[in-house]
């Protein structure tokens, strides 16, 4: 993550379309399974964590509201390290069926939601305007494992 837990990859919840596009500008549009508008990164590093895509979803009324990160295999304690530096304790934490790892959830004093995924190998970040987002969740992870 490397960053605050209002921002991912320098694009903060509450940013336009077109500063994610300024700051990484090799990644693409595209339209959410829903009809939302998305940006969409592959193969992504952030520290010493990679990711194979990151996808920034765009509310019309409070800009980026939901970050939907797949991360490599072997990034994963790289991710969950920074996630528990950055934001301490998870609110809850429960045992992935691969009992290699938990799957953990925070919430910030703002509201966002941070959840750490690892039978998904997922991060998601959701803004604290982004609760109409998070049925996209379930769904993208559903298409992109086609």
């Amino acid at each position: 993550m490397n960053e605050s837990p209002n921002s991912f990859l320098d694009v903060k919840f509450g940013d336009p379309l077109s500063e994610a596009q300024r700051l990484h500008p090799l990644g693409s549009n595209e339209t959410s399974p829903y009809g939302w508008d998305s940006y969409r990164l592959t193969d992504v590093a952030a520290g010493v964590a990679r990711y194979e895509w990151v996808i920034y979803e765009f509310t019309s009324d409070h800009g980026m509201q939901l970050v939907v990160a797949r991360f490599t295999p072997d990034s994963r304690d790289q991710v969950l390290q920074e996630l528990h530096k950055t934001l301490g304790s998870p609110n809850t934490s429960t045992e992935s069926s691969s009992a290699e790892a938990p799957s953990a959830t925070w919430t910030t004093a703002d509201g966002a939601r941070i959840k750490f995924d690892w039978p998904g190998r997922q991060l998601v970040l959701v803004g604290p305007y982004g609760q109409s987002l998070e049925r996209e969740v379930a769904l993208r992870g559903q298409l992109d494992d086609q």
